[in-house]
């Protein structure tokens, strides 16, 4: 329960995963326009380089997640069982913040403007993401608002690893499908335009 930990542990436990989320989509969207002279010259997937951007932001996810277990052994909090499942809680976490630069970085070769697009999204984003609140705080109505934001869910899964909190399963099982789903289509997409980037970039 929440109501046991520190809410500074709680804005943490949201602002580093949420960080690592904006940080590989900003850099990850803009990934194949940030690197046009390596792509003419270069034969290699293209995709790599949006991947690339999910791999090196792990070192401050990592760093974020050390902070974290610092606080709680400072604050002489319980040890969860659940993080063990943190390996998994990173790896949907690194999956997840992979599915929109993809997709983004597909669709600004024809159309640049969307690149504009991304600080407004993220900025906003943050809102209907219970970054900085619980949930339960919220009217019924704007519970079920934020529970269709998938990074919801995501969020849930970490704060389960870490704080045996309340999470809903079958939601998570849902959230998982889509994003695998979307994921593995926005990698063959990339394979098959691959040449159409060459000749757009």
């Amino acid at each position: 329960d929440f109501d046991d930990y520190p809410y500074s542990l709680f804005v943490i436990s949201g602002v580093i995963p949420w960080y690592y989320f904006m940080s590989v989509v900003h850099h990850g969207a803009t990934a194949l326009v940030a690197n046009q002279d390596l792509i003419r010259k270069v034969a290699f997937p293209r995709i790599i380089l949006v991947l690339s951007k999910a791999l090196v932001g792990l070192f401050d996810l990592f760093l974020g997640l050390i902070l974290l277990l610092v606080l709680l052994a400072i604050y002489g909090l319980p040890i969860f069982v659940g993080m063990l499942f943190l390996p998994i809680v990173v790896l949907q976490l690194m999956l997840f913040s992979l599915v929109l630069p993809i997709w983004v970085s597909i669709l600004s070769i024809k159309n640049r403007d969307l690149l504009h697009l991304i600080p407004y999204l993220t900025n906003f984003g943050i809102w209907l993401t219970p970054v900085f609140y619980n949930t339960s705080i919220l009217p019924d109505a704007f519970q079920w608002v934020v529970s269709l934001n998938p990074f919801t869910q995501v969020l849930e899964f970490f704060r389960w690893s870490l704080f045996a909190s309340d999470i809903n399963w079958t939601a998570q099982v849902i959230t998982s499908i889509i994003l695998i789903t979307f994921l593995l289509v926005g990698v063959w997409v990339y394979g098959k335009r691959d040449k159409m980037i060459i000749d757009r970039i």
